[in-house]
């Protein structure tokens, strides 16, 4: 009991410390995109559907498709070499969320469409 009647003496009787309360900043909307329409989710979901629907020929025509755009990759030197290595990676994720049986409404959430 003493020594929580100390702590509490101690408490009471230190110096107050200053407490930093932060200050609520506005921060500027920094999306490009509108909040999207029912109607923009609904076609999202569609092309999605179809996309899985018929996976192997899709798949297969993004492949091709990043196949020669990592060509061009190599081609290019400097700081657009690494820009266009995020995109082949932002494309690559998005083909495997896609091809892999991802929830149709997941993938267009993801893709700041529904």
């Amino acid at each position: 009991m003493r020594l929580i009647n100390g702590l509490l003496l101690t408490l009471v009787t230190a110096t107050p410390v200053p407490i930093e309360i932060p200050v609520p900043v506005p921060v500027p909307n920094l999306t490009c995109h509108s909040i999207p329409s029912n109607q923009t989710c609904d076609n999202c979901i569609t092309v999605i559907k179809t996309l899985q629907n018929n996976s192997s020929k899709f798949n297969q025509t993004l492949t091709e498709v990043l196949e020669d755009i990592k060509s061009v990759c190599s081609n290019i030197s400097g700081p657009g070499a690494k820009e266009c290595v995020v995109i082949i990676d932002k494309i690559e994720h998005i083909d495997a969320v896609i091809f892999n049986h991802t929830d149709p409404r997941v993938v267009c959430e993801m893709l700041h469409l529904c």
